[in-house]
């Protein structure tokens, strides 16, 4: 009898971006206090699309086999970036989630096992 094992890795990616679009749509509509978190911390008026068009950037390039390195690495910047504001600004009670979600893009990255796409067996298929 065999045994079936529940692998997360195929479905990691797609968890990882479903966060990325929820910052996203936060982000972007300035929810839960975004804008007045950005503005705090010292950033420009209407900062909070920098970040939330970043994240929608990372969400769309994990979606992606091709793409999905570079939406790791997309991501790790941005949790960087989050975490050092709140410690730079003497908040390191908020460090904890942004450095979560940096661990997990390192992970996304390294789990990337190159996936074969429409187009790279074309190519591969070209004499």
């Amino acid at each position: 009898m065999r045994s079936s094992k529940l692998s997360l890795k195929p479905i990691f990616p797609y968890l990882l971006a479903t966060f990325f679009v929820v910052g996203a749509v936060a982000n972007l509509l300035a929810l839960g206090g975004a804008a007045e978190d950005y503005a705090r911390w010292g950033y420009p008026r209407r900062f909070n699309f920098v970040p939330g068009s970043l994240e929608l950037a990372t969400a769309l390039l994990l979606l992606r086999g091709r793409t999905r390195v570079w939406g790791a690495v997309l991501g790790a910047l941005i949790m960087a970036c989050a975490g050092a504001t709140v410690l730079l600004n003497g908040e390191p009670g908020r460090v904890l989630a942004p450095s979560i979600v940096l661990a997990m893009c390192v992970l996304a990255g390294l789990l990337h096992d190159g996936a074969r796409t429409v187009g790279s067996v074309q190519e591969e298929a070209r004499p």
